[in-house]
């Protein structure tokens, strides 16, 4: 299988796409021996929302709030954010 003689050159692999959570990248990496890590995806996109909402309204928001709301949409297949109509 592509890429997963490489992939066990390393301990631990990462990945930064938030859905779906278990990517190619990671199944791979589980294949190959190493120790997959999830949620780098979703943790790296709430924190760019926190913080450009924290700048816009000068509020601090929910964090548990905001990856309680992103993990049921995510679950029910629907985007985090809604287009802009």
């Amino acid at each position: 299988e592509k890429y997963i003689d490489q992939l066990r050159n390393y301990e631990n692999v990462a990945d930064i796409v938030y859905n779906p959570e278990e990517t190619e990248l990671l199944k791979r990496a589980k294949l190959a021996g190493s120790n997959p890590l999830y949620g780098f995806g979703l943790e790296m996109l709430i924190s760019l929302f926190e913080k450009t909402f924290e700048i816009g309204t000068n509020i601090l928001p929910n964090r548990e709030l905001m990856f309680k709301i992103a993990r049921e949409r995510l679950s029910q297949n629907n985007p985090i954010v809604s287009p802009i109509p």
